[in-house]
């Protein structure tokens, strides 16, 4: 098949959206199918260099447009000149190219498919106002869409009120290889985050929690790894000054993949307060390498504490109550750590690429089989 898949931002980009799309190409290309990313030219947090505007990469024929606007809603009507005879065109994340290539539909012809990455509510920036686009124009362009692919439950709850007869849940897959037994190999009062630090992920709130802790505790630590988001590394420098933190926290930016696997081997916790997550990526990264997570009670992380064991949900607003709860665990994960890793590490390959691929290969055969959108044909479908 010939499937183009278009996304906001891709590779040498770094964060779970770039991830997926990867990894999703990367394996349907393994498999024989043409594959074709359409993306921008600009890195939303890089040097602002504009990159190649073709390249192949892996198998993968990348393609990067010019654009304008902001980075909530980039304009690239481009796009349209690279959809060329795909059998599907797949739109990842709710964006400028989601309800443009809803708005031409009539004019490329191209089956859609698209997958919620999140949506638009990470945080609560213009919530009002994003609510309120949300039940217009994206529930009017989700009607061209033939499957709307919700990358976890709480993607699936907010856009069943949108578009209830074409959702499908597929959980994002991971590379469950790439940090797999990474954990420290004994029980330490050691606490990793690592991902964006966008604000969504609350990242702040680790502090004064950390404070806490070692009010029960003076041997708990904390190690945050990422890349400088709506939150910097500077930020978090000051809540460590602030909080007396400065012997208990280290701080590692822009961290390649062997440095984050080194840091891991020293935690024994994966710790993340997030306020929205629509699937979890990391969380399940922390899984492959056999950190215990301990996660924010929000709907996309209550599912992993059904599977994995041991685990925690706690309130990142109240420090000294999950600082109990966090010492608690600590105590229990002790006293049998081996054999708690060795099931973490086991619990994650659910996640595996190949299944995850193997789902959506079968709803692209089905859009295409189908064929050009049809209005009256987009009722009815199986949630799966």
């Amino acid at each position: 098949m010939e499937i183009t898949m278009v996304s906001r931002q891709f590779r040498p980009g770094i964060g779970g959206l770039e991830d997926a799309v990867f990894n999703l190409s990367r394996t349907l290309a393994a498999r024989g199918h043409s594959i074709r990313v359409v993306t921008l030219d600009r890195l939303f947090r890089g040097d602002g260099r504009r990159l190649a505007a073709r390249e192949t990469m892996e198998g993968i024929e990348v393609v990067r447009l010019p654009w304008a606007g902001s980075e909530r809603y980039p304009f690239a009507p481009g796009v349209l000149r690279h959809l060329g005879s795909a059998d599907v065109v797949h739109v990842h994340g709710i964006d400028f190219f989601f309800d443009f290539l809803a708005l031409a539909r009539l004019g490329h012809g191209r089956p859609l498919v698209a997958t919620t990455h999140g949506g638009f509510f990470h945080s609560g920036f213009a919530r009002p106002a994003k609510v309120v686009w949300f039940h217009t124009v994206t529930r009017l362009s989700a009607r061209a869409y033939r499957r709307i692919i919700c990358c976890g439950v709480g993607d699936g709850e907010t856009f069943s009120a949108i578009a209830p007869s074409r959702l499908q849940v597929i959980e994002n897959g991971v590379d469950t290889a790439k940090f797999r037994n990474a954990a420290a190999p004994q029980a330490e009062r050691v606490l990793m985050y690592f991902g964006r630090l966008s604000a969504n992920k609350n990242t702040p709130q680790l502090m004064p929690l950390l404070a806490a802790l070692r009010k029960r505790h003076p041997g708990w630590r904390l190690i945050v790894a990422g890349r400088n988001w709506d939150t910097t590394f500077a930020d978090l420098e000051g809540l460590v000054r602030n909080y007396d933190l400065t012997d208990a926290v280290t701080l590692v930016p822009e961290p390649d993949d062997r440095q984050l696997r080194n840091l891991m081997g020293r935690a024994t916790y994966f710790i993340s307060p997030s306020l929205y997550e629509g699937f979890g990526l990391t969380t399940v990264e922390s899984l492959s390498a056999g950190l215990v997570p301990v996660l924010s009670d929000i709907p996309a992380f209550r599912r992993f504490v059904r599977f994995a064991d041991p685990s925690l949900l706690f309130d990142p607003a109240d420090p000294t109550a999950s600082a109990a709860a966090i010492e608690a665990l600590h105590a229990s994960v002790q006293e049998r750590y081996p054999a708690l890793r060795a099931g973490l590490v086991t619990s994650a390959e659910q996640f595996a690429w190949k299944a995850v691929a193997d789902r959506h290969e079968a709803i692209y055969r089905t859009v295409a089989k189908a064929g050009q959108w049809q209005e009256d044909e987009c009722g009815g479908e199986s949630h799966g």
